[in-house]
């Protein structure tokens, strides 16, 4: 997997862009000056262009319904939209519409309705959920359990004692110090 840092770029760069832009610079040497590339320079003039400056503004995480996604991506197949073009007309991201379109071709528009969690799962810890035993039986067997861990926490800790005085009266070698 690439690990990849996603870069974040401020209102003031994107401003800045879209007034070399706009000075006469074409969308090439404004990528080349600011380090850019000129697809995202041309989203943001088009963002620009369509919704003024706070088409550039950074949108927050959105959840849309499954009625606004099919609008969209029968905007994009019906009207032959590119994802761009979507994204500025719907205020969404490329990749949002991208992802939607990609799901309506392979499971149709019932695939919009579905919610899947994305990221990554919750890592689980090892250790069970304290749960109340129930029954009689479940209480007991939950009793047997921590004396027998009790009862081994013993065993190694007079074990542990045993050896630490056979050890300060000289019957066992002292253990090195590497």
């Amino acid at each position: 997997m690439d690990n990849k840092k996603i870069r974040r770029y401020t209102l003031d760069e994107k401003i800045c862009a879209i007034r070399m832009y706009e000075s006469g610079c074409s969308s090439i040497a404004v990528s080349r000056k600011l380090g850019y590339t000129e697809s995202k320079i041309r989203y943001w003039i088009n963002q620009y262009r369509y919704n003024g400056v706070a088409g550039l503004e950074r949108s927050f995480f959105l959840h849309h319904s499954a009625d606004f996604k099919k609008t969209v991506v029968e905007d994009i197949l019906g009207n032959l939209l590119s994802f761009d073009s979507a994204a500025i007309k719907y205020g969404i991201s490329p990749t949002s519409a991208s992802r939607w379109t990609r799901i309506v071709v392979a499971e149709g528009y019932d695939g919009l309705n579905q919610l899947k969690k994305q990221g990554r799962p919750r890592k689980d810890m090892g250790r069970a959920k304290k749960k109340n035993p129930q029954t009689d039986i479940e209480k007991l067997q939950d009793e047997i359990f921590h004396l027998k861990a009790e009862n081994a926490y013993l065993k190694k800790l007079r074990a542990l004692v045993e050896q630490r005085i056979a050890r300060e009266s000289g019957k066992l070698s002292k253990p090195s110090r590497n």
